[in-house]
């Protein structure tokens, strides 16, 4: 599979309290959904959104699979985040851009524009499969020059460490 490629796509799922992304993750990964775990190696990192609590209660699972986790940061009843968890949640991110960019183009298909009838459910996961591989085939790849990617994603590592100025005169 070349790199750039949506590899597969889970689904469709009743949308209801207990279907949350979180949930149809673990499912996944616990059940061997469409081999997953053989696509996967120890210490891969998986990239989460964190604006459903809910990923907490993957976290684990994940681990016990040998993978990493990253997940933009979360306040847990604290006023303001560390010195270094807004650049750690940044990297997050910026990270996970190619993920929603991915989401854009299905969602730029009118069927899936819009919710989707009920009555069409039976067919949700073929037309989904449909759009992925056209995307693949035909679309530009959501990172274009890897080499530019790269020199990217090494400036920002090297950002990470780099204390905020603003920081050091609040710490004096």
């Amino acid at each position: 599979m070349p790199e750039n490629s949506t590899m597969c796509e889970f689904g469709p799922f009743f949308a209801n309290s207990s279907n949350n992304d979180a949930a149809i993750l673990k499912h996944c990964a616990l059940n061997d959904e469409q081999h997953i775990l053989n696509w996967l190696r120890s210490d891969d990192l998986i990239v989460l959104d964190r604006k459903y609590s809910w990923f907490r209660d993957i976290v684990n699972t994940l681990t016990r699979l040998c993978l990493k986790v990253a997940m933009p940061g979360f306040l847990h009843n604290e006023k303001q985040f560390s010195p270094d968890e807004p650049n750690r949640t940044r990297l997050v991110t910026k990270t996970r851009w190619v993920i929603e960019s991915v989401n854009g183009k299905i969602k730029n298909w009118k069927f899936f524009a819009h919710t989707v009838e009920n009555t069409s459910l039976p067919y949700v996961g073929d037309c989904l499969d449909i759009i992925c591989a056209l995307i693949n085939k035909y679309h530009c790849p959501a990172i274009a020059n890897k080499d530019e990617g790269h020199r990217i994603a090494s400036q920002m590592r090297e950002m990470w460490n780099v204390e905020s100025p603003l920081q050091n005169i609040l710490k004096n």
